[in-house]
């Protein structure tokens, strides 16, 4: 908003005539969080102690319900992202996809306690998913899980140990070796040839990577990976899809969208979920 105003500001100041800086000009109301949405999705605020923590420290989410859906997604979001603002996603979710939704903030993100790592990121996904079962009335219905960016190190490991009904990964990165020399071409084309960017040999030694666990993951799996993306480029998505354990996968590129710009409530995002979760 603030840049906005600025812009407006100058450009009156580079006319030679007088221009009326009305109401409206000051006034840049953002776009609506949530669409309107079903009356019947309840919000449960969830707590899980911190495992391994304080006593007094925990893990928090939400639990998103509706009668009639018939599958629980467990969903592992991205780098920056808490569950407020992942909330229209997740209301989407559990709307227009017909699933349970349960999300909670990563050690050190959001409402959750601790200071968070890739390492524990990666392996608190599974007492999440024991914490899930254990909160469901209904022990057999198997999760399905969705990582998206970062949170896919948690979906990958959860997936290749415990079972699940499926596993869905939203620009995930086949390794840090892969993905961070990657990121020079984030700089502007003039700076590039200055520029040498590499993982901490701590980060690219770290095992396993994402690439080394999907082998054994053996449910079915969806990828959904934009063409343009810049954070995780597509080839790096391909090799983790095709590193999958699984028999049953599917791939789907988003053409166009880049790593913070894909739609789910587009096809063929849409169509490849919808298709995925009504099997």
């Amino acid at each position: 908003m603030v840049r906005k105003l600025l812009g407006a500001v100058m450009a009156l100041l580079s006319l030679s005539c007088t221009r009326m800086v009305r109401e409206s000009d000051l006034l840049l109301p953002p776009g609506r969080l949530l669409p309107p949405l079903a009356d019947d999705i309840t919000r449960r605020n969830v707590e899980l102690p911190l495992p391994g923590g304080a006593a007094d420290q925990a893990l928090r989410g939400w639990y998103l319900e509706r009668p009639g859906n018939r599958r629980t997604l467990l969903y592992f979001p991205g780098n920056q992202e808490t569950l407020r603002r992942s909330m229209w996603r997740l209301y989407w979710m559990a709307d227009a996809l017909g699933v349970d939704v349960l999300a909670f903030d990563y050690r050190g993100y959001g409402f959750s306690d601790g200071r968070a790592t890739v390492e524990q990121i990666a392996y608190d996904g599974a007492a999440i998913y024991d914490h899930l079962l254990e909160m469901q009335a209904d022990k057999a219905r198997l999760p399905v899980l969705y990582g998206r960016s970062i949170g896919s190190l948690a979906a990958i490991e959860t997936a290749a140990s415990r079972p699940v009904a499926g596993l869905i990964l939203e620009g995930a990165p086949s390794a840090a070796a892969d993905v961070i020399p990657s990121w020079r071409r984030l700089a502007p084309w003039y700076y590039r040839w200055l520029l040498r960017v590499r993982p901490d040999p701590a980060l690219a030694a770290r095992r396993p990577q994402p690439i080394d666990r999907i082998a054994d993951v053996r449910a079915p799996l969806l990828a959904l990976h934009a063409t343009e993306d810049r954070i995780v480029p597509l080839p790096f998505g391909r090799r983790l899809f095709e590193a999958a354990g699984s028999e049953d996968k599917q791939w789907c590129p988003v053409p166009g969208a880049t790593h913070n710009t894909l739609r789910l409530d587009r096809d063929p995002a849409l169509e490849c979920l919808r298709t995925f979760l009504q099997r």
